[in-house]
C-alpha cells in the first residue's frame, strides 16, 4: 500500500507540474521570485529552472536548454522516476530501491558539482 502512495503522489506532482507549466504566461504572473537573484542581483544556481519547464510545457526545447540546461537533465530524470515507480508498483518489484539505494563515489559529487557551478555559470554569463 505504501508503494502504491508513493505512486499516487509522485504522479500527482508531475500532473500539476505539467498543468502549471501549461498555462498561460499571464497566468504564472504569481510565481515567487528568485530571493538569492533580489538580495545579490546575480542569479542562483536554479534560476530559470521554472522557466526552462515552461519552454519544455510548451514544446520549445532549444529555449529550455538555453534558459537552464540542467532542468531537461532533471526533468527527463524525473520522468523516468514515475514511470519506473509504477511499472515496480504494478510489478510488485522493487528494482527501482536497489538503483536509488547505490552508494555514490566521490567523483560522482565533484561531477555534480560541476554541472551545477557550470550551470550557474551559465546563468551569470546570460545575465539573467
Amino acid at each position: 500500500m505504501k508503494r502504491y502512495k508513493s505512486a499516487i503522489l509522485t504522479t500527482i506532482a508531475l500532473v500539476v507540474a505539467v498543468v502549471l507549466g501549461l498555462l498561460p504566461n499571464s497566468a504564472t504572473s504569481y510565481y515567487p521570485p528568485c530571493v538569492f537573484h533580489k538580495l545579490t542581483g546575480i542569479p542562483c544556481p536554479g534560476c530559470g529552472t521554472t522557466r526552462a519547464w515552461r519552454h519544455l510545457m510548451h514544446g520549445h526545447f532549444y529555449d529550455a536548454l538555453y534558459t537552464n540546461p540542467l532542468v531537461l537533465i532533471a526533468e527527463v530524470g524525473f520522468i523516468v522516476y514515475v514511470v519506473w515507480l509504477w511499472v515496480d508498483t504494478v510489478r510488485g518489484s522493487n528494482s527501482l530501491d536497489k538503483v536509488m539505494h547505490f552508494h555514490m563515489k566521490p567523483w560522482m559529487y565533484v561531477l555534480v558539482g560541476v554541472l551545477v557551478l557550470a550551470n550557474w555559470v551559465w546563468s551569470i554569463q546570460k545575465g539573467i
